[in-house]
């Protein structure tokens, strides 16, 4: 498991949930994500696709705030995922 802080992780997903909600947006813990929690599931952003929100979240080591731009699961696709074989 990466070294995330557990207590900034909950504060982060907090800081989602509520800014979800004053956005009218139903936030389910796994339809609201950065570039690149997106990426690690396998997904890209749609081409022409702007951030659904932009606001504060926690880095890994707690200490300060980053500008975080969020993506939903509309707004992007599943990878296709190309195997090279080495001769």
């Amino acid at each position: 498991m990466s070294n995330v802080n557990i207590n900034t992780s909950k504060s982060n997903h907090n800081i989602i949930l509520r800014e979800s909600m004053l956005k009218g947006f139903v936030y389910t813990g796994g339809n609201l994500l950065s570039y690149a929690q997106w990426l690690k599931r396998g997904y890209v952003i749609t081409r022409g696709q702007k951030s659904f929100m932009k606001i504060y979240l926690w880095n890994q080591g707690g200490n300060r705030k980053i500008l975080t731009g969020l993506f939903t699961n509309s707004q992007v696709q599943k990878t296709r995922c190309i195997e090279l074989v080495v001769v």
